[in-house]
């Protein structure tokens, strides 16, 4: 499957996946590519812009003599963990994901979902947003089951529980590190504002609520062209009902994805162990890493990039960690994730080559 055709399969109503298809010489289809391009780069330069000046930020603030030194120390062993790690996290959500599907009687084994997960992570590294490898995942359980809108359920059902178990582990970091951090107040602070936005996120769940604040929006949002608020709740509300009595589903999607966070923490503590950075605790791993992530979802930057490494350093600034030591260990995290994606790729040639 190629991402031209992930392109032309609508997400919209019905079970059925349809494709259309036109002749390569078409010079309609050439001139509607270009057109495409263009337009993605038009909606996607400030966002191109904000990552490049945040990135050029973060690099300014390496000393290179210390990143020298950090990398000439680097445990191996300990890095190939924290990759074992990473696909074990991945395994966990794909699981998440299964129990999803199994759920509405969607006929799809557990290592075909892994599989679909691990591919989907090779367009989330190296694709501009996250949105690709969830589209993938889509589309590739459409065509294996004709069921489109129980598939795009089961993916938007599956992140909403991986975003609500940030809020768990990160009451446990503060908890545990509250009086590390250089400037409680100022965490208080940070934390409280990473509460109203989970708040405010559950309440946008409530559809009434949801459609009367669009209602007021509506002029605002009618000046930003393709956002297309209403039709993306519209979207979320329909996989909330679809899934909404099935309690114990989704308890047990909730168990597995605490359990999938806590293995992805673990897993840049094994990569602050492999770079001797003993102030880097598992406590306040678990404080910061959830802060990061929310703000890495902001919508102003590309993937996160730059947001992730200056969030994570600066935060790491309050527990004593030196700047550059944060930043490499943000940007080896970064690459065992990129890894992820090259093993879904390869998982993906290998498969195809076999079908041949």
């Amino acid at each position: 499957m190629s991402m031209d055709e992930a392109r032309g399969t609508g997400l919209q109503g019905g079970d059925s996946v349809t494709h259309e298809t036109q002749s390569p010489a078409d010079p309609g289809t050439a001139e509607s590519s270009g057109e495409g391009k263009r337009g993605w780069l038009r909606s996607k330069w400030p966002r191109l812009l904000v990552s490049a000046a945040l990135l050029a930020f973060v690099i300014s603030r390496i000393d290179r003599r210390e990143l020298g030194s950090i990398l000439a120390g680097m445990d191996l062993y300990l890095l190939a963990m924290a990759q074992l790690a990473n696909f074990c996290m991945i395994s966990l959500n794909a699981l998440r994901w299964w129990v999803m599907l199994r759920a509405q009687g969607t006929p799809v084994s557990l290592p075909l979902a892994i599989y679909y997960y691990f591919f989907g992570a090779f367009f989330n590294s190296f694709m501009p947003t996250s949105i690709g490898g969830d589209l993938i995942r889509v589309i590739s359980v459409s065509e294996h089951t004709g069921r489109k809108s129980v598939a795009l359920a089961s993916v938007v059902v599956e992140r909403l529980l991986g975003f609500f178990t940030l809020v768990p582990l990160g009451l446990v970091g503060i908890a545990l590190t509250f009086r590390d951090f250089q400037s409680p107040r100022v965490l208080l602070a940070i934390e409280l504002a990473a509460m109203a936005v989970f708040a405010l996120v559950g309440i946008l769940l409530n559809e009434r609520v949801a459609m009367g604040v669009l209602r007021l929006l509506r002029p605002l949002l009618s000046r930003i062209p393709k956002m297309n608020v209403e039709e993306k709740l519209r979207l979320v509300y329909d996989a909330v009902n679809l899934y909404g009595r099935k309690r114990r589903v989704l308890a047990a999607g909730f168990a597995i994805s605490l359990l999938s966070r806590a293995v992805w923490i673990f897993g840049w503590y094994l990569v602050a162990m492999g770079l001797g950075l003993h102030q880097v605790t598992l406590a306040r791993l678990f404080t910061v890493i959830p802060l990061v992530e929310l703000a890495r979802m902001a919508p102003i930057s590309l993937g996160g990039i730059g947001v992730r490494e200056g969030a994570f350093a600066a935060l790491m600034s309050q527990f004593g960690v030196a700047t550059t030591p944060a930043i490499v260990l943000s940007f080896l995290f970064y690459f065992l994730s990129v890894v992820n994606g090259l093993v879904g790729g390869g998982l993906y040639l290998g498969r195809t080559f076999v079908k041949r």
